[in-house]
């Protein structure tokens, strides 16, 4: 009977912890809407500063529900609320409040086209010999991992959404490990580039990179780097 009893407190337990709602964190997101992706449920917005989470920023954000962005349009200005949950992110209760003409950032060209010369890479074609600065403040070329796979990923390690950075960081946590399980990858180089040098110097790129357990010596996890 006490087995019993005990079995049917622990499944009871278990069926209450399955029935709690997942940990979310709820914040106030005003801006400005850059683009829609109605069939992907996406928009891009470029908002504030959300006070307590992450600065000024410009974002495609999922909603849960295409219909969220019915009567929406580029240029128009929202009150939202931006959710946090465990493995992802979301806006709900969008409000247009208004509308204004899209900025055109400063100093920034036109989109390139073909007949401009530039031109995205396509699969097969050299990378760009561009420099960077590692963790370790020392400049590297792209060329130095000639001969060599080389996967590499975008970040900032100021981003606070579990879909993006964070996302990018475990999975290279991942990778890293089976690098070192399966002696056919050893030569395999995983590099993360930050696209926000400003706040991401060399210290700061090498703190993160200790923070991820990566591998500073080659082969392995060079560090985070940065463009030059």
């Amino acid at each position: 009977m006490r087995a019993s009893v005990v079995l049917s407190l622990a499944l009871a337990l278990a069926v209450a912890a399955c029935s709690r709602p997942p940990e979310q964190r709820t914040y106030k997101l005003q801006g400005q809407v850059q683009s829609l992706d109605v069939p992907r449920k996406l928009v891009t917005v470029k908002h504030e500063e959300i006070v307590g989470f992450m600065p000024a920023m410009t974002m495609p954000y999922d909603v849960a529900d295409a219909k969220a962005l019915d009567g929406l349009a580029p240029g128009d200005l929202i009150n939202s609320k931006l959710v946090i949950f465990s493995n992802g992110a979301r806006l709900v209760d969008i409000q247009k409040v208004g509308s204004a003409p899209l900025e055109k950032p400063a100093g920034v060209p036109d989109p390139p086209t073909a007949s401009s010369g530039f031109e995205l890479l396509k699969p097969g074609e050299a990378v760009p010999d561009t420099k960077f600065l590692d963790q370790d403040g020392k400049a590297r070329h792209f060329g130095g991992f000639k001969g060599t796979p080389v996967v590499v990923t975008f970040i900032y390690t100021r981003c606070p959404l579990p879909t993006f950075c964070p996302l990018m960081d475990r999975h290279f946590a991942t990778l890293q490990k089976t690098l070192k399980t399966d002696p056919a990858l050893r030569n395999v180089h995983l590099v993360s580039v930050s696209f926000d040098p400003t706040t991401d110097t060399p210290a700061v790129l090498k703190k993160h990179a200790m923070t991820l357990d990566a591998d500073p010596p080659l082969p392995g996890w060079p560090g985070v780097g940065d463009a030059i």
